[in-house]
């Protein structure tokens, strides 16, 4: 129960019985999801998989080693409407690449390999680090 608990335990709210009371009520809380109109087509909701034409609105997806869920987010972005770019760390701090004309920028997850680009560390130290490549 101890490494469950921990979950409820961290963030803003840690107090021990306030974490305690979250997780005995946790379960307590049922999802009622209501989706109605949806037709599971790319017509019914407005949009088209085969545009062919660059819309301008420019979106740029950072990745690193070990990130997973990038290609999956080109997709989506893709059909919202971005031209997406791919940029990797490498890439964007040597100065290859640059976010000049980027209008959305996405940091993709899943940590499968290791925490390379220190995605636990936020903070006053690190803000120097992104505001010099962002």
């Amino acid at each position: 129960m101890v490494p469950v608990l921990r979950i409820f335990s961290t963030g803003v709210n840690a107090d021990p019985e306030l974490a305690l009371e979250r997780f005995r009520n946790y379960k307590n809380h049922e999802l009622n999801i209501k989706i109605t109109d949806f037709a599971g087509t790319f017509k019914s909701l407005g949009i088209t998989p085969v545009r062919r034409k660059k819309s301008g609105a420019r979106a740029a997806i950072i990745r690193e080693k070990g990130v997973n869920g990038d290609r999956e987010m080109a997709y989506a972005l893709y059909l919202a409407g971005f031209d997406v770019k791919d940029v990797h760390m490498t890439d964007l701090i040597t100065g290859r690449e640059t976010l000049e004309e980027i209008s959305m920028i996405v940091f993709v997850g899943g940590f499968s390999n290791s925490d390379v680009l220190g995605s636990a560390k936020v903070g006053p130290e690190y803000s120097d680090i992104m505001k010099k490549h962002v």
